[in-house]
């Protein structure tokens, strides 16, 4: 394609982790001199200001799902499921809108089933092909891989970001046959490939913490987390972190008993403070563990969040390979975390350079 191709790059909003994941893609765009279009919620539009400024946006309505305090996660959508189609057909309308007054060229969507258009290719990036499901209930994923495929419809291709094969993290999870091309992202972390920098409010030469709790995730779970660490601070003789996660927000740090409570870490931030930490707390997200990797944390504690078998699952591989501790929010006991490091040995070696996305969006762009 002669001349520099105007691309729709959009993610779902979930939580961060779609947001933050598809950054190295729109990177990689943006040094082939792509004009990006982000398309995504206002919190969306705020994170990548700061990882890709400069770009168009286009605002986005919030697919807005709030998981329950005990149910699965797959409850709360189907429950949700109308509106949830709703905002699909409005972010299509929008995105339609968009790529005729603009003269979009191509689409890649992470998750997003709306943000499409017909006559220019478009890609989905995804890892989750179906839902994990256990027991009984596992009969019912050729179904509801039949019923995926036809929101896959518009899509032309498919993008994993996991290896096929080797060290894969989402192998279990990925339908055995698909009819649309597949390309593999490798691990695709936002901090790869960046400068870390101390943020202005912690000075560089602060003692590390012993723990950093990085939170994450839909509500009501991130809060009810951040309230079960925070209920069992201080501990003796350790200092601990707890990152909100919170983009937006005041980001001074506060003191509390035995620490300091951080709203938000940007990229360059993280990628100062977290080797550094002797114990890293998160949930077992898909793009979290791809983070964690990248910068081959050794002495991890994952806690998955309540009612997404998906991160129970990534957590009881982890803690099966030895690579993380695995807890639950009821028998979280912050105090006795640093007696159990020595059960996993985390992401021995970094994986910045275990991805392919040069060469995933150098190929797709050639056949624009």
């Amino acid at each position: 394609m002669a001349g520099s191709p105007k691309i729709i790059l959009s993610a779902l909003d979930w939580g961060l982790g779609h947001t933050t994941r598809i950054i190295p893609v729109a990177r990689e765009l943006a040094l082939r001199n792509v004009h990006i279009v982000l398309a995504g919620t206002r919190k969306q539009l705020q994170v990548w200001s700061e990882d890709l400024p400069g770009h168009s946006q286009i605002e986005l309505p919030g697919y807005g799902v709030r998981y329950g305090k005990r149910l699965p996660a797959s409850w709360h959508v189907l429950r949700q499921f109308p509106r949830l189609l709703s905002v699909i057909k409005t972010e299509h309308k929008l995105i339609s809108q968009a790529v005729a007054e603009l003269g979009i060229q191509a689409i890649i969507s992470d998750n997003r089933y709306g943000v499409y258009a017909p006559k220019i290719p478009c890609v989905m990036v995804m890892h989750q092909f179906v839902p994990p499901i256990s027991g009984p209930g596992r009969l019912l994923q050729p179904i509801l891989w039949k019923g995926h495929q036809a929101f896959l419809q518009p899509f032309q291709e498919i993008w994993v970001p996991d290896h096929q094969q080797q060290s894969s993290l989402a192998q279990s999870m990925r339908f055995p046959s698909i009819d649309k091309p597949v390309r593999y992202l490798g691990w695709t972390s936002r901090l790869s490939g960046i400068v870390p920098q101390a943020p202005d409010f912690l000075p560089p030469d602060m003692p590390a913490p012993d723990l950093l709790c990085l939170l994450s995730g839909p509500e009501p779970q991130r809060s009810l987390l951040e309230e079960v660490i925070l209920n069992q601070l201080p501990i003796p003789g350790k200092t601990c972190w707890v990152v909100q996660g919170l983009p937006g927000h005041n980001r001074l740090p506060r003191s509390i008993p035995g620490g300091v409570l951080i709203p938000y870490l940007d990229a360059p931030a993280l990628k100062f403070w977290l080797p550094k930490a002797h114990t890293v707390l998160s949930r077992s997200g898909y793009s979290t563990l791809m983070d964690l990797a990248s910068l081959g944390i050794r002495h991890i504690v994952l806690v998955p969040t309540p009612g997404q078998p998906e991160q129970i699952q990534l957590a009881t591989m982890l803690q099966r390979q030895k690579r993380a501790v695995m807890v639950t929010a009821k028998t979280l006991r912050i105090a006795s975390l640093t007696t159990r490091q020595s059960e996993a040995f985390g992401f021995r070696t970094t994986a910045q350079d275990s991805n392919n996305v040069r060469q995933v969006v150098g190929q797709w762009l050639r056949q624009l």
